[in-house]
């Protein structure tokens, strides 16, 4: 199953079997017919809150996991604005 993308909410429900249900990495993916690396990686992810979560989540770990993604995006826009203003004044200088 080598580069195939998996639906969000398959996902989120793999991760729950490990996270909140108490399966091993191993069982749960066995399981799902997925490989265990994989499941590992998306575990790992989900518990640093940078699992995509389906976009009808409202439970509180999908909005926090909403939240922490949008803050994420707003912290690299802030960056690249700032990067922007000292290009235009880098060149605003060199022009005159």
């Amino acid at each position: 199953m080598t580069g195939k993308q998996r639906d969000p909410s398959f996902r989120k429900s793999a991760v729950d079997l490990v996270i909140k249900e108490g399966y091993s990495l191993r069982d749960a993916a066995q399981a799902l017919n997925i490989n265990s690396q994989t499941l590992h990686e998306w575990v790992k992810k989900a518990r640093k809150g940078e699992e995509p979560v389906p976009a009808d989540d409202d439970s509180i770990a999908g909005l926090k996991a909403r939240l922490a993604a949008l803050e994420r995006e707003n912290a690299r826009l802030k960056m690249e604005k700032e990067i922007l203003k000292k290009a235009t004044a880098f060149f605003a200088k060199e022009q005159s």
